[in-house]
């Protein structure tokens, strides 16, 4: 739940308030994505309190301070709705309240497969190579992944990992990988854990020192 997300407490935010930064802030979406039954399918992230009336409240005020922005549009439902990003001021109140450490950020995509098999190629993005190595060697040796040895292929370049963050070096490891485990050991994964995808993972590395490129 929302209440045990760890944050600085540096604003009178309250948790389900700070939860709409972190999506804002991750990903970005639309109000009716943000809505409290929708999101946690919507993101695979925890959900927050707040009621129709309360979350329109909520992202009026976040937009008049200017935290966010959108714009109105039609959903796929054929009903109106606003979509819903960061800014700049915004970003700098979610920080202060989770307290990211970028080097130690990753994204993990799933590409192209082999046709007729489950083989995929696999794709981590970061900010230093050695945490992006780390994420892949986690979830190789507790069954997120299902390696059998093939080439490891590694790569730099400039760019965005959040589409609110300015371009920067970031580093690529890619691999061919069978199918996901459905018996991931997850107690062994989070024991092994260096890095964050999502930001509820973000106080989980706190006292850590910057990572190493």
């Amino acid at each position: 739940m929302s209440s045990q997300l760890r944050r600085t407490n540096a604003t009178d935010l309250s948790d389900s308030e700070l939860i709409l930064l972190d999506v804002a802030a991750y990903l970005g979406g639309s109000r009716y994505l943000f809505s409290r039954d929708v999101l946690p399918l919507q993101y695979n992230y925890p959900s927050h309190d707040l009621d129709d009336l309360e979350l329109a409240q909520a992202l009026d005020r976040f937009e008049a301070r200017g935290w966010i922005t959108g714009e109105d549009f039609i959903n796929r439902k054929a009903k109106p709705d606003r979509s819903i990003k960061i800014t700049l001021d915004g970003a700098d109140v979610w920080e202060s309240e989770r307290h990211p450490d970028w080097s130690r950020n990753v994204t993990d995509t799933s590409g192209r497969t082999i046709p007729d098999t489950e083989r995929h190629r696999i794709r981590i993005y970061g900010h230093s190579l050695a945490i992006c190595r780390e994420f892949f060697d986690a979830a190789c040796a507790c069954g997120y992944y299902d390696h059998d040895g093939g080439q490891i292929v590694t790569a730099e370049g400039h760019d965005q990992l959040v589409y609110w963050r300015p371009a920067q070096r970031i580093y690529l490891l890619s691999a061919w990988v069978n199918s996901w485990s459905l018996r991931t050991a997850w107690p062994g994964f989070e024991a092994r854990r260096t890095w964050w995808r999502t930001p509820d993972e973000i106080g989980k590395l706190w006292g850590l020192p910057p990572a190493q490129t």
